[in-house]
């Protein structure tokens, strides 16, 4: 049953993968799930003193804690310079290089947004 279930939970993860933007953002909610559930499965499988003898000092909370994303700065290229029915195609580029491609579109106020993460070779 153990093993069904994390043979499940590798497959929703590699599924995820491919279509996810950046194999990071997928990395990053696969460690926090697991997280999230082996928390559970120790809150089930040990004896009420241990897990209370390790959620001491909340142990278990930092342990399992969720990590946050690295706030990254970008450097903005416009690809296409002309607006087309008002959206801008835009190639952020972080400090290491990463490039990542965005269609941004204008809201009623007057300011852009991502509409969507565009994959171009």
């Amino acid at each position: 049953m153990f093993f069904l279930k994390r043979l499940i939970i590798l497959t929703l993860s590699f599924q995820a993968l491919a279509s996810a933007s950046t194999s990071k953002d997928v990395a990053l909610a696969y460690m926090n799930s697991l997280d999230m559930q082996n928390k559970e499965e120790l809150r089930q499988y040990t004896s009420k003193e241990l897990y209370e003898k390790l959620n001491k000092n909340n142990l278990l909370e930092r342990y399992f804690k969720s990590r946050p994303k690295k706030k990254r700065e970008y450097k903005v290229k416009i690809t296409d310079s002309k607006v087309v029915k008002g959206f801008v195609l835009v190639r952020l580029t972080d400090e290491k290089g990463e490039t990542q491609s965005l269609k941004l579109g204008k809201n009623k106020q007057g300011e852009y947004k991502v509409q969507e993460i565009l994959h171009l070779d």
